[in-house]
């Protein structure tokens, strides 16, 4: 038996023969850990909006309480309440992107187990086929996550348009129609331009019915259930765990 360059041993070829299943495994993986710094960086992304979001409505609402009388109705106007309302929304999103992206990092204990089991070319082959099932399940993750990202951020822009607005509305007194108007139209070509209708799409298209189902974390496919080489079992977390790139 020899052995590979990860110390593990050669099972040979995988599939139709074609290619050598320790080759695909070290790829496989390094796609894996691909996908997982990509949404580590995300997860880094939506807690720097989170905490900016925060740290503005903080601000506001402290502004808003020094204000009075006269001062109070002049700051509150409908830009101020807008760019607040915008926000809040920004903080809701990046807090979806942040805590709802769990992602399988490797084999879990199950899997570990049942690997012991398997001989070197039916561990290859069951390890490759769990990569696959793996790497569906983070792209997935990652689609979700970089669009509620994309929208925070949008939101978060629209919020620093409007509570300018506000401000100008509070010191200079009331804006032409024209103004709102046109930074309602930048605001609609700037989501265009990020792309989020495409994203959109893609993570309707990940989650609807035509696309190949994914397989939870610690499950087999039922496609696979009455053969040596189905998948084995991978581990999901969340960014708490650990992986979040702090």
């Amino acid at each position: 038996m020899t052995m590979d360059t990860d110390g593990e041993p050669d099972g040979g070829r995988v599939g139709d023969g074609s290619v050598e299943g320790p080759s695909l495994r070290r790829e496989a993986r390094a796609t894996l850990d691909a996908q997982l710094d990509a949404l580590a960086a995300l997860d880094r992304k939506a807690l720097r909006l989170l905490q900016f979001t925060a740290a503005v409505v903080s601000a506001v609402a402290a502004v808003l309480s020094l204000a009075s009388g006269p001062a109070t109705v002049r700051a509150a106007n409908a830009y101020v309440a807008t760019g607040v309302g915008a926000l809040l929304l920004a903080a809701l999103t990046a807090t979806t992107a942040y805590a709802a992206t769990p992602r399988v990092v490797g084999l879990d204990a199950d899997g570990l187990e049942r690997a012991l089991a398997l001989s070197g070319a039916e561990r290859t082959e069951a390890l490759v086929r769990g990569y696959a099932e793996w790497i569906r399940y983070n792209a997935a993750a990652n689609r979700r996550a970089g669009f509620a990202v994309t929208v925070a951020s949008l939101l978060v822009a629209g919020a620093t348009v409007a509570l300018g607005l506000g401000v100008v509305r509070a010191f200079g007194g009331p804006l032409p129609v024209v103004v709102p108007v046109l930074a309602a139209v930048a605001f609609v070509v700037s989501a265009a331009l990020a792309g989020v209708h495409r994203q959109a799409r893609r993570v309707v298209a990940a989650d609807g019915p035509t696309e190949r189902p994914e397989v939870p974390a610690g499950r087999i496919s039922p496609q696979s259930m009455d053969t040596d080489s189905r998948p084995l079992s991978g581990q999901r977390v969340g960014p708490a765990d650990g992986r979040d790139g702090e």
